[in-house]
């Protein structure tokens, strides 16, 4: 008998799309600023918008040091799950829509795509779940019945 353990039934569930999305851009401006804020730290990307980051090793740091270790390592655990999403498309939106020094512009970005602004917010909107979704970040809701 497991006491205090409720059945999550996925049949029941669905993934909330506004909280979800919201989830994904708090962690990918948390990115923005700890990329700010680590000096000389600079994205390779290949030409299938997969990240290379650079190496850190596990050598013994001040408080300041470890603290930049630690912004280090979540901006790689960021880049691995960038790395994960499987659409090249989507993966673009998030690299250069959202993980580089310059603020998120739509327009910008919809004219890089060759899209009008209906299909990019469509395309960045399944980045942005995709994304949360490689990272266990989505957001359930009950279902309604239809």
């Amino acid at each position: 008998m497991q006491m205090g353990f409720t059945e999550f039934n996925l049949d029941e569930y669905e993934i909330d799309e506004k909280q979800t999305k919201q989830e994904a851009m708090k962690l990918l401006t948390r990115y923005r600023l700890f990329k700010l804020g680590v000096i000389n730290y600079d994205l390779k990307l290949t030409a299938t918008y997969s990240i290379q980051p650079k190496h850190f090793g596990n050598e013994f740091h001040s408080d300041v040091e470890s603290n930049v270790v630690k912004k280090v390592s979540y901006m790689q655990m960021i880049e691995e799950a960038v790395n994960k999403i499987p659409d090249a498309d989507e993966r673009r939106v998030i690299v250069e829509g959202y993980m580089t020094n310059e603020k998120h512009n739509y327009i910008k970005m919809q004219q890089k795509m060759h899209m009008n602004t209906t299909n990019y917010y469509k395309l960045r909107n399944k980045a942005l779940i995709s994304f949360a979704v490689v990272l266990n970040k989505e957001v359930f809701k009950e279902k309604r019945d239809e």
